[in-house]
């Protein structure tokens, strides 16, 4: 039986969504932190319905709120890394895949 030739791309892009969505939970507990709000629940419902740009944008807009300055730097560092990560996600999940294969 021949393989279908989107399924390695597949079983990829499927373990990049799955990674990205951890990056996206942590994006949440981050701006939950930096918000002190220790009702899980409630600041769970509220980082939900935000996307990756939101909670990105929310997240730069407080970085200020980090008291030690080498720990705010490497945050922003990290932050700037998970917006080149999202320019990636969207280019891999919203391209247009056109099968060459057999030429």
């Amino acid at each position: 039986m021949a393989q279908d030739p989107y399924d390695e791309l597949a079983t990829q892009l499927g373990h990049f969504i799955v990674a990205f969505n951890g990056l996206e939970v942590a994006l949440g507990g981050a701006l939950m932190r930096l918000l002190k709000h220790d009702d899980e629940e409630i600041g769970a419902a509220f980082v939900a319905i935000l996307g990756f740009s939101h909670k990105h944008a929310l997240l730069t807009a407080l970085a200020h709120k980090i008291p030690d300055q080498n720990t705010r730097t490497t945050f922003v560092g990290y932050l700037k890394e998970a917006k080149s990560i999202n320019i990636s996600r969207n280019k891999y999940i919203h391209s247009e895949y056109i099968s060459v294969v057999g030429e």
